[in-house]
């Protein structure tokens, strides 16, 4: 597929929703549609490529291949969050998994909710070597806070 295509492909695709937002009295969604659609920074496709190096730039394909990504990068060793789920069980989880962290995603996107243990954190400012009066020389963790 050309880029041309896939450039218009994206513009029409954008158009449909706007117009299911108006026809489903949605007009807030529809008027954010539109603003993004002709922002100068957020207007424009984004594309990726997928494992086999073809152009994706529908966002729902970007979407996927982004958590993909994520599940891939986790770090082995780390220790698991508030849900008790290390990185390695995820990461075990394969395709079923993904699928799974893709859709709550896609929710999470189209809603603009986030859930709540998500957001919440506690911010720890560690020393390093150095003087400590500036603030390159600290780094931070995150601690999940419970709900």
């Amino acid at each position: 597929m050309s880029m041309l295509k896939a450039k218009e492909d994206w513009f029409t695709d954008m158009c449909n929703v706007i117009e299911q937002n108006l026809q489903a009295n949605n007009a807030k969604k529809a008027y954010q549609e539109v603003k993004d659609l002709t922002s100068s920074k957020q207007g424009r496709p984004r594309t990726i490529l997928d494992k086999n190096g073809k152009c994706l730039t529908y966002s729902k394909d970007i979407l996927n291949r982004e958590v993909e990504e994520a599940v891939k990068s986790l770090k082995k060793g780390k220790s698991a969050g508030i849900c008790n789920i290390p990185g390695e069980l995820v990461q075990a989880g394969g395709e079923a998994m993904i699928d799974v962290l893709h859709a709550i995603c896609q929710k999470i996107w189209e809603t603009g909710e986030w859930p709540t243990p998500w957001t919440q954190s506690l911010v720890i400012t560690l020393p390093k070597k150095g003087n400590l009066q500036q603030c390159n020389n600290y780094r931070t963790i995150s601690l999940d806070m419970p709900s």
